[in-house]
């Protein structure tokens, strides 16, 4: 029971942190609301598609990746058509919630803001950074409906699914923010929301 309420309180405390990174935002700039659509565009676009072996290999790399960063061993990394999976020792839940909190594709894009310069290569940048949020946020939506989830198992699926959904609600705006090129302002309104619940 405890456990639970716990949760139930992360849940909401993550939810508090968000609203109060929305009300941060007064007139979103164009490139804000480009993203804002493309996500949306993205999420439709990929929601009746079953993720092809590009996806597997980004939701296998990040278990992958953040397994390193743990210093945990790893081994038979496989990426097919019908799935993949790759061998940890000991994984924790940042190991097993990796490919919902941190997206490959999105985290290899981001990178290239700084290249864009100009109103035109900024908006083709925040329109392809935000199909790659939606397509994310479609197969991580498809993961939490399907029961037979692995990733789930190892933790909890309602403590990892509430982490999952507090963590997307924090990723999206932060993106938006980055989209529109305020990096440094994304992780002040990030640390003024989480302060905020904390007082």
């Amino acid at each position: 029971m405890i456990k639970l309420l716990i949760h139930v309180v992360v849940f909401v405390a993550g939810l508090i942190a968000s609203l109060a990174l929305a009300a941060s935002f007064r007139h979103p700039p164009s490139l804000q609301l480009a993203a804002a659509a493309a996500i949306l565009a993205g999420l439709i676009l990929f929601l009746p598609v079953r993720p092809g072996p590009l996806h597997v290999f980004a939701h296998e790399g990040a278990h992958w990746l953040v397994a390193k960063l743990f210093g945990r061993r790893t081994s038979n990394f496989t990426v097919g058509w019908n799935g993949g999976a790759v061998e940890v020792e000991s994984p924790n839940v940042w190991i097993a919630l990796a490919p919902y909190l941190l997206p490959l594709w999105v985290m290899l894009w981001l990178p290239w803001r700084i290249l864009a310069h100009g109103e035109l290569q900024q908006l083709i940048w925040s329109v392809i950074f935000g199909l790659l949020i939606g397509q994310h946020f479609a197969a991580t939506w498809r993961c939490l409906a399907a029961a037979s989830q692995p990733d789930f198992k190892v933790h909890g699926r309602f403590a990892s699914a509430n982490l999952v959904i507090s963590g997307s609600l924090h990723g999206l705006l932060l993106a938006l923010c980055f989209a529109g090129g305020d990096f440094l302002r994304a992780l002040q309104l990030w640390w003024q929301a989480l302060r905020s619940i904390a007082t």
